[in-house]
């Protein structure tokens, strides 16, 4: 275990989860590929399973988001009634909303990673990957962060955020 994740508000997960690691970087590849972002020779800059800080990615099928660099939850003892949204523990770097498969990292998908299920296999996992990426879809709920942008010229002319997918109107609106 990662003695950072020890210091830090991410909760643990039960099970060590680095069967998770390719099939959420491919997750994370195909939400930059909506967001506009290009591959070059370093991959992709702005991964959610890297330590970038990007928005949230929010469906109705699973739910990414960053490591969370907030300290929240180290003042609770000193302020018992805590209002802050993380005072109980950061929310998940993962949810698989079909069945509530949890999966935290430190830092990087690589890093200090745990699940709150044993691994499912290699057929299950591959389905729930490809479940996730089908459900990127033009069109999705957008994260409590997003400061909507249209990223690239392309999302513009389509009228759509380029970080979390929504339209123009639905953001004005």
């Amino acid at each position: 275990m990662e003695l950072g994740l020890l210091l830090s508000n991410t909760p643990v997960q039960s099970y060590e989860a680095y069967w998770a690691t390719d099939g959420l970087s491919l997750i994370a590849e195909v939400i930059a590929e909506f967001r506009g972002y290009s591959y070059d020779d370093y991959g992709y800059g702005n991964l959610l399973t890297s330590n970038s800080g990007e928005p949230d990615y929010t469906n109705d099928v699973f739910e990414m988001r960053s490591y969370c660099w907030c300290d929240a939850g180290w003042d609770i003892y000193e302020n018992e009634n805590s209002n802050h949204p993380h005072a109980n523990g950061c929310p998940p770097n993962f949810l698989y909303k079909k069945n509530g498969l949890i999966i935290n990292w430190y830092k990087h998908a690589n890093r200090g990673i745990s699940a709150n299920m044993e691994y499912p296999g290699a057929k299950k996992w591959a389905k729930a990957v490809m479940t996730c990426i089908e459900s990127v879809k033009e069109y999705t709920n957008p994260s409590l962060h997003c400061g909507h942008m249209f990223v690239t010229p392309e999302n513009k002319a389509k009228g759509i955020c380029g970080m979390c997918g929504i339209s123009f109107d639905d953001w004005h609106s």
